[in-house]
């Protein structure tokens, strides 16, 4: 029988996948476009300005979004309504003055950044601009915390369509007409603050159905959940973006460029991580509250499966095409990245899981395990790119890249069976790795095939993928990856009005 926790899936991941995939293409348009309209060093002072932007987002939104979540579902779970106001408000005015020394501290610090990182003081005023976006980040990441907290997914879904498809589509038309990155960054303004503006009113009209001012969360006890948020959040993002600055500093902007198209296409991949995480923490802190920590591991062996079973074909799939995928996007030149694309898709699908052992061990407020984890991650990224993005350029830094998937999960898995939380089904995984390891075997032969007797062509990448699924799906079908209750969690996902998806699911799986 489907519990309550499954049924409320299924609308929640329908809206939670429309707008991370609306984020995804729209996203992957503006770069493709970046990329047709600007030379490679421009893209790679593009990608500097999204890694500037990101870490300064990750220093000052101060673990506040995830908070929001958590708090409030947990006060939901333990049925503590009256503190739901006040408590969404206090985390939104912290997040107002955390957004706003952010501003001040990018503001100041933009002629460093500028000489240090892009060898010149030409791009002072632009990274000053950047701190405008950076305020409107943090605030909105605060609202939109709130809005999964109270578990309101549609809202949150609907509001991820309106800022990212402006903030990306809104920058392209405007360096359509005027080719400069100031015209960029004015659109990524619009986007955010339009998205600031809306996510207010949405989450006020949320939030006000929960009556009363009882005393909200205190401080030191939000502080206490975000402050190792922090801290790891800081290093995990240096573990993830190192490896991109050695190769700016090493071997120079251009290979960046080529580098960053790769990480774009095997980011895309994540489109389909980004619903799990928005909706598993807001689920696993409700059960908490509810004081049913036990049963969450049961959450962790379905989501993990399925996680697995929609993320790896893909990711191995794109790796088995990497090669056309980068010539089509960007051109020959940016095919040199292909091997380096394979790599990091092969390691981000062998240790996927980690998204869900994260969102287990974060809901019973263990995150302190996250400092560790992150210190690990970067350290290995660190050694690793610098001993290798000498010797072998590219490919080095998608191995340190790779090297923080691996470690992510070896820390995490380690605390998260100590806590109680892991359950998976392994064998089910090694079924979907068999499919997937057959369908990339058989793409790859009819590739070199083609390739060999010049018979292949971009044109004919559908018939790839069309290929790949065909034999994924028979082979998972073959292999009898589901049992019957995993199958009843799947069919949830997708909402009854869609009963047509429903019949062909059950065909499939």
């Amino acid at each position: 029988m489907i519990d309550s926790y499954s049924r409320s899936l299924s609308s929640d991941a329908l809206y939670q996948y429309l707008g991370a995939t609306i984020q995804l293409l729209s996203g992957a348009i503006f770069y493709i476009s970046m990329v047709r309209m600007f030379g490679t060093k421009t893209v790679g002072a593009i990608a500097l300005f999204v890694a500037v932007l990101g870490i300064f987002n990750v220093v000052f939104s101060f673990g506040l979004g995830n908070a929001t979540q958590h708090f409030t579902s947990y006060n939901i779970g333990k049925g503590n309504f009256n503190s739901v106001r006040s408590t969404i408000y206090k985390l939104v005015f912290i997040g107002f003055l955390s957004g706003l020394a952010g501003f001040i501290t990018l503001f100041y610090v933009s002629p460093f950044i500028s000489t240090v990182f892009f060898h010149s003081n030409a791009y002072i005023t632009l990274i000053r601009i950047l701190s405008l976006i950076l305020f409107g980040n943090v605030l909105l990441g605060v609202l939109n915390g709130a809005l999964l907290g109270v578990q309101n997914f549609k809202a949150s879904g609907l509001l991820n369509i309106l800022v990212w498809s402006i903030y990306y589509f809104g920058s392209l038309i405007f360096a359509f007409f005027v080719r400069s990155m100031g015209s960029i960054v004015l659109g990524w303004i619009i986007g955010i603050f339009l998205g600031v503006g809306v996510g207010a009113i949405v989450v006020f009209k949320s939030v006000i159905k929960f009556s009363g001012s009882t005393t909200p969360v205190t401080t030191s006890l939000i502080f206490s959940f975000t402050v190792p948020i922090l801290l790891s959040s800081i290093i995990t993002y240096g573990a993830n973006y190192i490896d991109r600055l050695v190769v700016a500093g090493m071997i120079g902007l251009t290979n960046l460029g080529v580098y960053n198209l790769a990480l774009m296409v095997s980011s895309s991949v994540n489109v389909i991580v980004y619903p799990f995480s928005r909706i598993l923490l807001p689920k696993f802190s409700e059960l908490f509250g509810r004081g049913e920590q036990n049963s969450i591991n049961e959450r962790v062996r379905a989501s993990s499966l399925l996680l697995v079973y929609f993320y790896t074909p893909i990711a191995i799939g794109i790796a088995a095409l990497s090669g056309p995928v980068l010539n089509l996007l960007g051109g020959k030149i940016y095919a040199f990245g292909s091997f380096s694309l394979s790599i990091i898709l092969f390691f981000s699908a062998a240790f996927i899981t980690s998204n869900i052992l994260f969102q287990a061990v974060a809901s019973i407020r263990k995150t302190k395990v996250f400092i560790i984890t992150s210190s690990v991650a970067l350290s290995s990224n660190a050694i690793v790119s610098l001993a290798l993005i000498p010797i072998f350029g590219i490919e080095g830094a998608a191995l340190g890249l790779s090297s923080v998937f691996a470690s992510t999960f070896i820390i995490l898995y380690h605390f998260a069976k100590k806590l109680g939380l892991v359950k998976f089904d392994f064998v089910g995984i090694i079924k979907i790795w068999a499919s997937a390891g057959l369908m990339y075997c058989a793409i790859t032969a009819m590739k070199y095939y083609s390739e060999l007797h010049n018979i292949f062509a971009v044109f004919s990448l559908p018939l790839y993928v069309l290929m790949g699924m065909v034999i994924y799906l028979g082979g998972t079908k073959l292999l009898k990856v589901f049992n019957r209750s995993d199958k009843e969690l799947v069919r949830s996902l997708i909402p009854k009005k869609f009963f047509k998806f429903q019949n062909l699911l059950d065909f499939l799986i």
